[in-house]
């Protein structure tokens, strides 16, 4: 039997405030790992609720994402007044997730710039041994869940030279 999904009752386009006292809900679209990444701060408990925007542990994936967004999100999750990270995976965290996170993606993204400006093509660069070192799993896969992963992480390395390479052009 199919669930029934209720339509939202509420929606937003950037940002809600929901004051429910004593607590205070500062919902933030950011994108990033998807255009519609969203993240939750409760200022009064120096939580926020990241979503996948924040992920502690094994690279994330890509193929949606937008790494010069995601990283200016990250920016600004850093000015926030927040001791706790609940990310969209891993263990709860502090800052320091979010800045691990931050230096994985510039890290990828200016390796990827640099094989655009070699001359690299698409499918070269996603297949580029270099960017292998980029590539990791925390948890033992087994040979389908390793082959997804890759798949997934080489799609994402496609979507990551197309942005650097519009960005280069412009």
């Amino acid at each position: 039997e199919a669930a029934i999904v209720p339509p939202p009752q509420m929606c937003f386009d950037e940002t809600l405030v929901l004051h429910l006292p004593p607590l205070t809900f500062e919902i933030r679209r950011l994108g990033g790992h998807t255009p519609a990444c969203s993240v939750v701060h409760v200022p009064e408990e120096g939580v926020l609720f990241s979503g996948d925007v924040v992920m502690n542990g094994p690279c994330p994936g890509m193929r949606e994402a937008d790494a010069g967004r995601w990283i200016e999100a990250l920016e600004w999750i850093e000015g926030l007044p927040v001791e706790t990270v609940v990310p969209g995976h891993g263990e709860i965290c502090g800052m320091d997730g979010v800045g691990r996170l931050k230096a994985y993606l510039t890290e990828i993204r200016g390796a990827m710039a640099g094989l655009v400006r070699s001359g690299r093509s698409r499918e070269e660069a996603a297949a580029e041994e270099s960017m292998e070192k980029f590539f990791w799993l925390e948890e033992p896969a087994g040979e389908y869940w390793l082959a997804q992963r890759k798949d997934t992480f080489r799609q994402g390395l496609e979507r990551l030279y197309d942005e650097v390479k519009r960005e280069q052009a412009a």
